[in-house]
């Protein structure tokens, strides 16, 4: 690694942990919280609460625990992002005539990260970034259009995610998933599924008890207003996953894994390194040649 990029490196780095420990504490409150709603229910079992509270409590767990989800996804991305930008650094090689490179101030952290959030809702500007490295030889044409497929609004990476993300979480219960990517999202999900699994197939059977639909003496009246309300949550609680299904996907495969991320920073980073002084001579080490962008799924 060049010594310019070693002080951006470590400080990233240590957000990297900072946000493993921060996903290990999420995923322990999930568990213990949890456990003490199973004791919880195992403790009023004598109470005689209605099936349909029940039925409503265990769903409204199940959504409780899909949200936490939701923050943790987010955090799995920011990882990706950060770890993306560090496969890049150690990559580069630079060289300057004349001129001593760690006077040059090259930290571009903060500005790659805003130009790689605009490159998601408009893709031209980057156009250009994308052509001038093909131009300058630090990739070729072929490379060029891996970026295309994993960055713009458009990313061809990530076709058919649903479908190729519940393939992931069959693979993640046989225990052959089929992904070179980090595996610890991968066993938080697991949890997380199985935890949501749990409740839902037990928020139903108590809706099924307290509305036994295949009774012929059943009688709706009553109770339409309470039916609609847990069909309504229950539908949040299928899009909710939908959507994580999607986005592990993208996480696993598409357009959020660390290759990605670091194909995406190359052209910003290349564009930023260029405008702060053109005599830089810039190339990469091993990058070009060994990472592939490509659907796993």
């Amino acid at each position: 690694m060049e010594i310019s990029n070693s002080e951006e490196y470590k400080l990233l780095r240590s957000e990297m942990q900072n946000l493993k420990n921060c996903m290990t504490t999420y995923l322990g409150y999930v568990l213990g919280g949890s456990g003490l709603v199973f004791i919880g229910f195992y403790t009023i079992r004598n109470y005689e609460l209605k099936f349909e509270i029940i039925a409503f409590i265990s769903l409204l767990l199940s959504i409780t625990v899909s949200m936490v989800l939701f923050i943790i996804f987010y955090k799995f991305n920011s990882h990706n992002r950060y770890a993306g930008y560090c496969k890049l650094l150690n990559q580069e090689q630079l060289c300057i005539e004349n001129l001593e490179l760690e006077k040059i101030d090259i930290n571009s952290w903060e500005i790659c990260i805003d130009r790689l959030r605009l490159s998601d809702f408009e893709d031209d500007p980057f156009q250009k970034l994308r052509s001038s490295l093909v131009n300058d030889k630090i990739i070729s044409k072929e490379q060029e259009q891996k970026i295309v497929e994993i960055s713009g609004i458009n990313k061809q990476s990530d076709k058919h995610g649903f479908r190729r993300g519940l393939k992931i979480i069959f693979e993640i219960f046989i225990g052959n998933v089929q992904t070179k990517s980090w595996q610890f999202p991968l066993s938080v999900i697991s949890v997380f599924l199985s935890l949501s699994a749990i409740y839902v197939s037990f928020s139903l059977y108590s809706m099924y008890m307290a509305y036994p639909v295949l009774n012929q003496e059943f009688v709706f009246s009553g109770t339409y207003l309470s039916i609609i309300v847990y069909f309504f949550l229950f539908l949040i609680f299928l899009s909710m996953w939908y959507a994580y299904i999607i986005k592990l996907y993208n996480l696993m495969c598409g357009s959020a894994t660390v290759d990605a991320y670091c194909w995406k920073f190359l052209p910003i980073r290349y564009a930023f390194i260029k405008n702060k002084s053109s005599k830089i001579e810039y190339s990469l080490i091993t990058l070009k040649d060994s990472i592939q962008i490509k659907s796993c799924c």
